[in-house]
């Protein structure tokens, strides 16, 4: 019995995908972007036929597998198009773009310099605004953490890096019993 494609991928006009021997290789006007498929996944079958991508699982423990590189083809393709983006709000801080370099003060009594990964392009619109943009959704998410990292929001005060909608309610202190 055949098995039937678990989902397929559409590519759209402009967006190019090449399959190399463990590599998926997506070129889009955004950018370039490799995907590497492990060694050990070895029952999973990438299968290019025109413009549709699909993968197929030989065994049933690797669909988790195919439904993993289902969604790391998409994020791809949606990066190469036009490109994935997080934007960061400072609360009780500033941060000032230099070159290659965020420096942010954050209420200690030194600002913190983070260097900005080659591929990824950060403006700061005004002096608490963070937005970060780049074809790799995953490098965009990790970098966007590692800023919020730095100062975690505060319920008591409101202070720290939010992400762009994130609500945190303030909450009562210690005098809010008496």
């Amino acid at each position: 019995m055949a098995k039937t494609p678990d989902r397929i991928i559409n590519i759209p006009d402009g967006v190019q995908v090449i399959m190399k021997d463990k590599e998926l290789e997506i070129i889009g006007p955004k950018g370039r972007l490799v995907q590497k498929i492990p060694s050990q996944i070895q029952g999973l079958k990438i299968i290019q036929e025109k413009n549709q991508i699909f993968t197929q699982a030989e065994r049933d423990q690797d669909r988790k597998f195919a439904g993993t590189f289902n969604a790391l083809i998409t994020n791809g393709i949606i990066g190469v198009q036009q490109e994935h983006q997080k934007e960061l709000e400072i609360k009780g801080g500033k941060v000032l773009l230099k070159e290659q370099e965020l420096e942010l003060t954050l209420g200690k009594s030194h600002s913190d310099k983070l260097a900005i990964p080659f591929d990824l392009k950060i403006t700061c619109p005004t002096n608490n605004r963070i937005i970060i943009e780049g074809v790799d959704k995953e490098k965009v998410g990790s970098f966007s953490a590692k800023i919020c990292a730095l100062r975690r929001p505060n319920p008591y005060k409101l202070k720290g890096i939010y992400p762009k909608g994130m609500i945190v309610r303030l909450k009562a202190g210690k005098s809010a019993n008496k």
